[in-house]
């Protein structure tokens, strides 16, 4: 597999959903939200981490502000080259971080023990619906993440990919490269590893 056909890739993606309008990628957040909300693999874990969107992602913000009294919600936070999980009880406590993103105060957000997580939910550029392979931006943290807790016996975590619709394609994939185990965008739920989610549930 050639780094190109990763850079192709991003590039063909970023102007899909550059071609998305506002309302339409506001809409699309509204509708994967719902089908996060009324899944099985949500529904029967209350433990979870997400994200903060950036503009070209789905934002799940309705979703956190819904469920937050129901659910224990975390947020990531980089550090060097890795993520730090943060419990976040108000949105309040998001503050810019790296690369402007909004991140979990440390001040106000304690940690959290990422082999006590139970789903994950992902941003990536592109997600393969065939096998769960997913195309982040190049830095690698959710792969060095996800790799952590597959080796950790003690971590039964389920991944979800969260992405619009115009985002799935084949994926390239490298060897360090981490798939998910269930992808969701505005229109379906994919699940090409479906065996593996439901053993964890």
């Amino acid at each position: 597999m050639k780094i190109d056909s990763k850079t192709t890739l991003r590039k063909e993606v970023r102007q899909r959903i550059e071609s998305l309008s506002e309302p339409t990628k506001k809409k699309h957040s509204q509708k994967i939200c719902q089908h996060l909300e009324n899944s099985v693999f949500f529904k029967n874990h209350p433990t979870l981490l997400t994200y903060s969107a950036l503009p070209n992602e789905p934002n799940l913000l309705a979703l956190f502000h819904q469920l937050s009294s129901q659910q224990v919600f975390c947020f990531p936070r980089v550090i060097g080259e890795h993520l730090e999980i943060r419990q976040v009880n108000d949105a309040v406590a998001l503050v810019p971080g790296y690369a402007n993103i909004r991140e979990p105060s440390a001040e106000l957000c304690p940690l959290f023990p990422q082999q006590d997580l139970q789903v994950i939910l992902l941003p990536g550029l592109a997600f393969d619906p065939s096998n769960g392979a997913r195309l982040g931006k190049g830095k690698g943290f959710y792969d060095r993440l996800l790799d952590d807790l597959i080796t950790n016996p003690a971590s039964a975590v389920i991944t979800i990919g969260v992405c619009f619709s115009c985002q799935l394609d084949q994926v390239p994939e490298e060897e360090h490269d981490q798939r998910v185990d269930v992808i969701v965008t505005e229109k379906d739920i994919f699940t090409p590893r479906s065996s593996l989610a439901l053993d964890r549930q």
